[in-house]
């Protein structure tokens, strides 16, 4: 389907092949509104010329000449175009053109709001250039066998392979090597603070330029860089679309801002290694140690204490639990209330969420101190010192 694995493609070139074979062979992501039907112009970001895009799609049909519909409300167009195209035109039999019995039938099963072959498509384009953008795929209606969805993937995971690796040739754009898309990857996600504010699974939304690449970066290929992180295994693409942003008024092109969001969940190991590039660029921000008998915490070149009076509190006593564990890895409530030796009488009694309140104390008093807010990860059932922070290198 992809015409050269070895030349660089642009993002919006690769949206539209990775984009087909989500939603068309997949039949991944699709939206009720959709209705069954899914337009070309779902398939490509930015401005994309409509022809080029259609070129990209119709090199499926060596593996399957799959149906399509057109736009209802054209018939007139399609009709009056078919006309002009065949008069005065006497080398039509001649020039390997479509003849005007062919392009008489194709009409005739539009018409009938009956479907039509992608490769009609491309007869019809000779007389009716609108074709390009009134194209609906129908990925409910399709038999996709197993092997044509395996000999895509293979061509778009070799593409990959050939960026990752450095083989691409280049046309007229400059493109980062890949192990400056990965850096490139990292600071935006660092920069969005997204990993902090919604986990492992969030949505990246990026402003484009009309052709497709970023706006704030052109280099930097966002598209190709999160299929390729998820190919090495660093997270998963678990939606992608475009994303524009409209004004009230429709007048012209320019009342149109392009966007594409994408919608991943980054494994862990990707971010332990966000964690080691985080501890490489702030040395100073990690656990230096916890006295257990002052209730003292020394972290980021402070000291910070998490006792009362000298007493301890709810906040220190859980700081020695985080602390003895000498790892990242999450702790069960009850695991802290047995290392706190309490029974299960005294759990009962305990006041709900108890640990909960330790945690967000914790980064209250930490926060205070060094402005680092997210010291400590938690939730109601479970609690963990966050693992850019601790001692121990992961």
């Amino acid at each position: 389907m992809i015409d050269d694995l070895s030349k660089h493609m642009t993002d919006q070139e690769f949206f539209t092949y990775v984009k087909f074979f989500d939603m068309i062979l997949n039949k991944k992501n699709l939206e009720d509104e959709d209705q069954g039907e899914i337009n070309v112009h779902r398939l490509s970001i930015g401005e994309d010329e409509s022809y080029r895009r259609f070129s990209r799609l119709h090199n499926f049909i060596k593996h399957q000449d799959l149906s399509i519909k057109i736009t209802a409300h054209v018939h007139n167009s399609i009709k009056n175009s078919i006309d002009s195209y065949v008069k005065g035109k006497e080398d039509i039999e001649d020039s390997g053109k479509p003849k005007k019995e062919e392009l008489d039938a194709i009409y005739e099963k539009i018409k009938s709001d009956k479907p039509i072959k992608f490769s009609e498509t491309g007869k019809l384009s000779w007389a009716w250039i609108d074709v390009y953008d009134s194209t609906h795929f129908l990925p409910h209606q399709y038999d996709i066998s197993d092997d044509i969805k395996s000999n895509v993937k293979k061509e778009i995971d070799t593409y990959l392979e050939n960026l990752i690796n450095g083989k691409l040739s280049i046309a007229k754009n400059n493109y980062y090597r890949f192990d400056i898309l990965k850096e490139a990857f990292i600071q935006m996600i660092e920069k969005k603070g997204v990993l902090k504010l919604f986990g492992k699974n969030f949505v990246i939304k990026e402003e484009l330029e009309k052709n497709g690449n970023l706006k704030s970066d052109p280099n930097f290929c966002i598209v190709q860089t999160a299929y390729a992180l998820q190919h090495l295994g660093y997270l998963t693409v678990n939606n992608i679309w475009r994303d524009d942003e409209y004004k009230e008024t429709y007048s012209s092109s320019n009342d149109v801002r392009y966007f594409i969001s994408i919608n991943v969940t980054i494994e862990d190991n990707f971010i332990s290694e966000i964690n080691a590039r985080y501890k490489k660029e702030n040395p100073k921000n990690v656990i230096e140690e916890f006295n257990k008998s002052k209730g003292v915490l020394k972290f980021a070149g402070e000291e910070i204490n998490l006792s009362l009076k000298g007493k301890d509190t709810d906040a220190s006593l859980l700081m020695n639990t985080l602390y003895k564990r000498d790892n990242t890895e999450w702790i069960y409530n009850d695991e802290i209330f047995q290392d706190w030796s309490f029974n299960d009488a005294d759990i009962k009694e305990t006041p709900k969420n108890k640990i909960y309140f330790a945690a967000k104390k914790i980064n209250e008093k930490v926060a205070m101190k060094t402005k680092i807010d997210d010291f400590i990860e938690f939730n109601t059932e479970k609690v963990r010192i966050n693992p850019r922070y601790n001692k121990i290198d992961e």
